[in-house]
């Protein structure tokens, strides 16, 4: 009968094995801490004249000197929203002479259907008059989102490229509240903040909207406050196309084709400006499924990417603590396999007694990086506009999330 792998290691490896595992799952919950305690240390004000942190949003844009914008719409067996998608697409407040929109329809199913059927209702209804609207389907999936992006760029006629997954829903002054932060000649790409429509449909959908919280408040927001690498997050944001094509385009090499693009873009001198008082709302994953395969796509896409370009990465002439947090933020995922190599290595290490056990509550202070940052985000959503309704029930909702806040550490 063979031997279980952690009986065939000496006790000597087995401790500096587990003394490296608690070592860097420090490293990662002090990133969430040292996170954290710099967006406490520097709350974010809308109105704030630091256009690096939050570029001055201006008065509605004038239709004369309006870009040419394309809009983007990567589709792929989306039935049940992909309506409600087109119809935000074509209500976009933008001069109809200078919006195209792409729908890159790379269904199996009856959404193709479905798209051509809402654009003949709202064509005769009038809404999509002098529009130009492109149903783009591919002979195959080459890529896949990847893929479906970077080939219609080659029929796009926008000077900016606007991109938005099926599940959103882009508020009508989406372009005119992010159309000004291109202003500053190197910015390449503004990214918007998610919001949510169904968080309360569940204890799932209130867990994943404290994480994409906790994401888009406090982590996005520091690192741009911070100059560090931050991540164009796949939707609900603008590229310049020069910026695009000058980078080498869409790449379907890793899963996470948003995340490469998004460092090879500041590799090259580009800026990402991510503008968190701009919330696009989007549906969450109401089946565990449906998160564990998005949960798969981001975890090995992430760590595609940070394979591929470490030593592009580490070769830049980019200062040394921001190629350390580039690395950090690209790793992220690793805390997942860490945390199960600990669990499998806490009872050999406590059966050998090992001295390292009298350190193990140095490490705490490292394990509350991740809830507090999630505490943190939901203080600042706190005194963001609430209706009626949610401000009595505010004190309830918050305890709520103050939980799913303490599962999704526990659980990620």
């Amino acid at each position: 009968m063979a031997s279980p792998p952690l009986a065939t290691i000496g006790p000597a490896s087995l401790l500096l094995l587990y003394g490296l595992d608690i070592t860097l799952l420090a490293v990662y919950g002090l990133y969430a801490l040292f996170q954290t305690l710099v967006f406490w240390q520097q709350p974010a004000s809308p109105d704030s004249d630091d256009v690096k942190t939050s570029p001055k949003i201006g008065p509605e844009i004038d239709p004369a000197p309006c870009p040419n914008v394309t809009l983007q719409l990567p589709i792929y067996n989306e039935r049940h929203v992909v309506q409600r998608l087109i119809e935000a697409a074509t209500a976009l407040d933008w001069p109809a002479e200078k919006l195209q929109i792409q729908i890159l329809d790379d269904s199996t199913d009856d959404t193709s259907d479905q798209i051509r059927a809402v654009l003949s209702r709202l064509e005769a209804a009038g809404k999509t008059q002098g529009i130009s609207i492109e149903h783009c389907q591919r002979r195959d999936r080459a890529h896949f989102k990847a893929g479906a992006l970077q080939q219609g760029l080659a029929t796009a006629t926008g000077a900016f490229i606007a991109i938005f997954d099926a599940d959103f829903i882009p508020p009508p002054n989406f372009l005119q509240r992010t159309l000004p932060a291109f202003d500053d000649a190197t910015t390449g790409c503004v990214q918007a903040r998610w919001g949510h429509l169904n968080p309360n449909s569940s204890l799932l959908t209130r867990a994943q909207a404290v994480g994409i919280d906790g994401h888009f408040i406090v982590e996005q927001q520091v690192r741009h406050r911070l100059g560090a690498f931050l991540n164009f997050n796949g939707t609900a944001g603008v590229w310049r196309r020069d910026c695009l094509e000058q980078v080498g385009g869409w790449q379907g090499d890793t899963l996470t084709e948003d995340l490469d693009l998004s460092y090879r873009l500041q590799l090259q001198g580009w800026h990402i400006v991510y503008l968190p008082e701009v919330v696009v709302p989007a549906e969450l994953p109401v089946q565990l499924s449906a998160l564990k395969r998005q949960q798969f796509r981001w975890a090995k896409g992430s760590i595609q990417t940070a394979i591929k370009l470490w030593r592009p990465l580490w070769r830049s002439p980019q200062p040394r603590w921001r190629k350390l947090l580039a690395t950090l933020h690209l790793t992220q995922y690793a805390v997942h396999p860490l945390m199960v190599l600990n669990l499998l290595l806490i009872l050999p290490i406590s059966l050998e007694h090992s001295p390292l056990l009298n350190f193990a509550p140095l490490f705490t202070v490292a394990a509350l990086g991740p809830p507090l940052m999630y505490w943190a985000a939901l203080g600042e959503l706190e005194g963001e506009e609430l209706g009626e309704d949610e401000r009595r029930s505010f004190a309830a909702w918050r305890s709520h999330r103050v939980g799913d806040a303490w599962s999704v550490w526990a659980f990620c």
